[in-house]
């Protein structure tokens, strides 16, 4: 315990300094009654310093691209957001993962709903199915693969974010198949990231799932 050899009291603590006269103090601090568990962000705050920095890069090189190649639209605006989203869905992922992979499910589908409701009241250009749908469904399995790596899940959440990233890439596919995209780049990306989270969890965690499985229909 802290000893003030000004004003003759023991304080509680680590503090260097007397609360009463502000004088230094000596002897060692006490240890604290419980251990210091640390956040989410300072346990990867690396992490995290990393995400943030990559996520810069990627806005200020979609603004200058989109800068020099003015006649290309405003595509930048999109990838801002994409961006904004997934810091925004990690952030509060971070803090409470039990509902976010159901939130991630009504936000890719209420996302997907607006844009396209927002390009077919503009006049319809396309650019909802062909930029906006599978930049967001992209950004929502990048938000779940994050928050599955940094916070974990349990093996029924499991097959959740498995039909969660068999569903997103399901999508695009069908708007590939149909003919109805003028730009297919963005969609194709869209389908390999999905296949690559598909089989990433079906190679780690394939087991567990399958325990899961049969746990709750009882085979």
């Amino acid at each position: 315990m802290k000893w003030c050899p000004r004003c003759k009291v023991e304080i509680r603590g680590h503090s260097q300094y007397c609360p009463l006269c502000q004088g230094r103090v000596t002897g060692e601090g006490e240890s604290p009654a419980f251990p210091i568990i640390p956040s989410v962000y300072e346990k990867y705050r690396l992490f995290f310093q990393l995400l943030f920095l990559s996520g810069v890069a990627i806005c200020v090189g979609a603004v200058t691209v989109n800068l020099a190649l003015p006649h290309t639209g405003r595509w930048s605006l999109l990838v801002l957001l994409g961006v904004g989203c997934l810091w925004l869905s990690v952030g509060l992922g971070a803090r409470n993962l039990s509902r976010i992979l159901y939130i991630l499910m009504t936000q890719s589908l209420l996302g997907s709903l607006f844009f396209v409701l927002w390009d077919f009241v503009t006049g319809w250009r396309g650019w909802s199915l062909d930029y906006a749908v599978p930049l967001l469904l992209m950004v929502s399995m990048l938000t779940m693969q994050i928050l599955i790596k940094v916070k974990g899940i349990s093996p029924q959440d499991y097959l959740v974010s498995t039909s969660f990233h068999a569903v997103m890439g399901l999508v695009p596919l069908i708007f590939y198949l149909t003919g109805i995209l003028d730009q297919i780049i963005p969609s194709l990306i869209c389908i390999a990231l999905s296949i690559l989270l598909l089989s990433g969890q079906l190679l780690f965690k394939g087991q567990e799932m399958l325990e899961e499985y049969r746990k709750r229909f009882r085979i």
